[in-house]
């Protein structure tokens, strides 16, 4: 085989490492961008998302988004 060509799992973890990348970008920014939480959650919010590389960004962009999104009769704002 020759050394300079990726095999096929190469390229799938160079896949999944851009997915991961990207996934936190969105996370980290959509996190700067809501103003449902207080700066101490949205701090808390912040270390788990760089903790935890792919479970806190996917527990953000489908919980905690979500989640912050409440108004004060607890319904989900749109």
């Amino acid at each position: 085989m020759n050394p300079l060509v990726p095999s096929p799992f190469d390229l799938f973890m160079l896949a999944l490492g851009v997915v991961a990348a990207v996934l936190w970008v969105v996370a980290i920014w959509t996190l700067a961008k809501n103003r449902h939480w207080t700066p101490a959650q949205r701090l808390l919010w912040l270390l788990l998302i760089l903790v935890a590389p792919v479970i806190g960004p996917a527990l953000w962009l489908t919980v905690g988004r979500r989640a912050g999104a409440t108004s004060s009769n607890g319904r989900l704002t749109a």
